[in-house]
């Protein structure tokens, strides 16, 4: 299964490294974590063979789980694995106003993660109040989970993300414009 697109280029390698390709991984069966990663995974010519449902896992057969280091350990699978870390996440220090921005849009729940570990409490306070738009259920029980409360799920579509975008933040404004009066 693999759990976040950014894994995918490093396994690759890693085979490379091995002398191998990605035939020999033609008797997986290749899971994605949500659609987001499904989709991602068609850009590099693998068709995922569906997403990671933990009520159908076959246990007779050995699962390998793929992706970042910390992460892997967040997973918690109802049978037996092999975790497999293909890269480590590093936080890099950069100042972020949450003040100059309306909303937080989560195209994966590794990005909610990332985004909330990264922010101090001040900035994570101001995060659980602001709305954030989740691509898809996965995303939006991450950020329940971390305690944001403006939670708007969308469908794992840009289009469908900009409409409900402009939707939400055009009733904030006339809210607001109302308030004014």
């Amino acid at each position: 299964m693999i759990t976040d697109f950014a894994a995918m280029p490093f396994f690759l390698q890693q085979l490379h490294t091995k002398g191998l390709d990605i035939r020999a991984l033609s008797n997986w069966k290749l899971l994605a974590m949500n659609h987001i990663v499904k989709y991602r995974l068609q850009t590099l010519g693998l068709m995922a063979d569906g997403l990671y449902d933990p009520q159908r896992i076959d246990p007779r057969r050995p699962i390998v789980l793929i992706g970042e280091q910390e992460r892997l350990a967040t997973y918690h699978v109802p049978v037996k694995v092999t975790y497999l870390p293909t890269y480590e996440s590093v936080a890099v220090d950069q100042p972020l106003n949450l003040k100059e921005f309306h909303g937080v849009v989560f195209p994966s729940s590794q990005s909610v993660a990332d985004l909330y570990l990264s922010c101090g409490e001040f900035m994570r306070a101001e995060l659980r109040h602001m709305p954030c738009f989740a691509m898809g259920q996965v995303v939006a029980d991450e950020c329940q989970k971390l305690g944001l409360r403006h939670v708007i799920l969308v469908n794992p579509s840009y289009d469908s993300v900009i409409q409900t975008v402009k939707k939400t933040l055009r009733s904030v404004d006339d809210g607001a414009q109302t308030q004014l009066s």
